[in-house]
């Protein structure tokens, strides 16, 4: 059997699946346009055959997304539900269990006899499903959804390619990044087709920009450095930025990294931004075919793709006055 052919097997099968269950959860991890494209399609999916579902992020979703449709039922508190009630969990754009953010709940809760679908195109995905369906080619999960549907012959609404449109937007940054293909291309001329309402996600998504934002941007290119040894820019963002701007959010930045590796006189580009909870998170991004940031961002336990790639640590940024550099402590 083809590769193709593997993957509709497995398109029909998680389709019979849906049909049969009587309680599906469906998730994907926290602020970031394809997870959420995602998680939205497949629900509107499951709202058109009358199915009991729950939609799950694991943080609030950001306000440039609030205009997609089907947001609103979007739970982010993993207290508000026992997954023992579900006897099917979809898990999309995640390379790993660790990326819900939930792991010890589903490890905890999960019914022994429900089946867990990991749906994905992470490069760093550990195939962690009972089955699991990886296409680390696909420039967005955006569109292995969209696959899904055309494989089970499932006709798209207005609404579905509106947050698969999304999802193929944000991951391939309006086709200006390396995830941007010809499947990339023809999934969003299909999704138009569809009615995607283009108009409403470049407006929300990509003409948002408040001063505060541009001043926190302000801060990042202030700080902008290169690491000539590596050939390596990097940049920080410590949380008192955001006190001091009046920001309660740092959605903003975004696009920075994606932004930043642009640059003409770097290989690889580092924005490290301190989170609440004594954490760092590093996001990593190239251009450059001989330079996989995957791997690198696999080092500190993170992942993602061969040229976008992020990690989460633990500790704060702290400038060394003597040694003229940031460090971690």
């Amino acid at each position: 059997m083809s590769v193709d052919g593997e993957k509709n097997r497995l398109f029909h099968q998680v389709n019979d699946l849906i049909r049969s269950a009587n309680n599906i959860f469906v998730q994907a991890h926290a602020r970031c346009g394809d997870a959420t494209g995602s998680v939205l399609a497949m629900t509107e999916y499951l709202r058109s055959l009358g199915k009991r579902y729950l939609a799950f992020l694991p943080d609030q979703v950001p306000a440039n997304f609030s205009f997609m449709p089907g947001v609103e039922e979007i739970v982010t508190d993993k207290t508000s539900f026992n997954l023992a009630e579900f006897d099917l969990l979809l898990i999309l754009d995640c390379g790993d269990l660790g990326r819900t953010e939930i792991t010890d709940k589903i490890l905890a809760e999960k019914n022994d006899n429900a089946v867990l679908v990991n749906i994905d195109h992470h490069y760093t995905n550990d195939y962690f499903g009972d089955i699991n369906i990886v296409d680390k080619q696909a420039p967005a999960t955006s569109v292995l959804i969209h696959q899904f549907f055309q494989a089970n012959n499932i006709r798209l609404n207005k609404s579905m390619a509106t947050n698969l449109l999304v999802g193929i937007f944000t991951d391939t940054g309006v086709f200006t990044n390396p995830a941007t293909n010809q499947e990339a291309l023809a999934k969003a001329a299909d999704l138009l087709i569809s009615g995607a309402s283009v108009n409403s996600i470049v407006q929300s998504i990509f003409s948002n920009r408040s001063v505060k934002g541009l001043k926190l941007w302000a801060k990042a290119f202030e700080r902008l450095s290169i690491n000539r040894k590596y050939n390596l820019a990097y940049t920080i963002i410590l949380q008192r930025d955001l006190v001091e701007l009046g920001l309660e959010s740092e959605e903003e930045l975004e696009p920075l990294s994606n932004f930043l590796n642009n640059l003409n006189d770097a290989d690889v580009v580092l924005v490290l931004r301190e989170k609440p909870g004594n954490k760092i998170k590093g996001a990593l991004r190239t251009v450059k075919d001989k330079y996989d940031v995957g791997k690198l961002a696999a080092l500190f336990g993170g992942g993602g793709h061969k040229k976008a790639s992020g990690f989460t640590i633990e500790g704060r940024l702290f400038f060394n006055e003597e040694k003229g550099r940031w460090e971690v402590v």
